[in-house]
């Protein structure tokens, strides 16, 4: 078994339990379910990925790049609604999402290949510029709003100073 696939696999379940263990915060009206749902679509990812690199075909990990890839953008698009929560922004980073899509399939397709049991992406400069700045912008926002909302509720004080300490970070 690739050392790729071991870490994916794991990676996918310990983000399916973060996602899990957030349920009773949104039941709760603490937390909105598509933040939830954007993690599981994270867990899926790396599930996705580790199969791809256990296979280790071209194919199966061009596929398994690519599926990763539309997975992340539409986890972007739920997160966006815990930062932003506006319909129409919802709407338009949709559209953005397919159009990347579309682009990353047609003008930067994904060229992983494996090397040692390890997965490279080996993705194009562009698309990388592309993922970093949605994790910037969307997902560590999301994660520290939601973060502050489950440490508010004054459950797990160490979790409160984590999210202090990384909102001093991101401003």
């Amino acid at each position: 078994i690739p050392l790729a696939t071991i870490g994916f696999i794991v990676g996918a379940i310990l983000f399916a339990l973060y996602a899990f263990s957030l349920r009773p915060y949104a039941a709760s009206g603490g937390i909105r379910y598509s933040y939830i749902w954007a993690y599981y679509l994270m867990a899926i990812t790396f599930l996705m990925w580790g199969v791809a690199a256990a296979n280790g075909t071209e194919i199966s990990l061009f596929m398994g790049v690519l599926a990763g890839n539309a997975c992340i953008l539409a986890g972007s698009v739920l997160l966006l609604n815990t930062v932003v929560r506006d319909r129409t922004m919802e709407s338009i980073a949709a559209g953005v999402a397919v159009v990347l899509f579309v682009g990353r399939l047609s003008l930067l397709p994904p060229a992983p290949y494996m090397e040692g049991g390890v997965l490279v992406f080996n993705t194009d400069p562009i698309v990388s510029a592309v993922y970093a700045l949605l994790f910037a912008a969307i997902w560590l926002p999301a994660s520290i709003s939601v973060g502050a909302a489950v440490g508010a509720q004054g459950k797990v004080p160490e979790f409160t100073r984590l999210v202090t300490w990384l909102s001093g970070l991101s401003l």
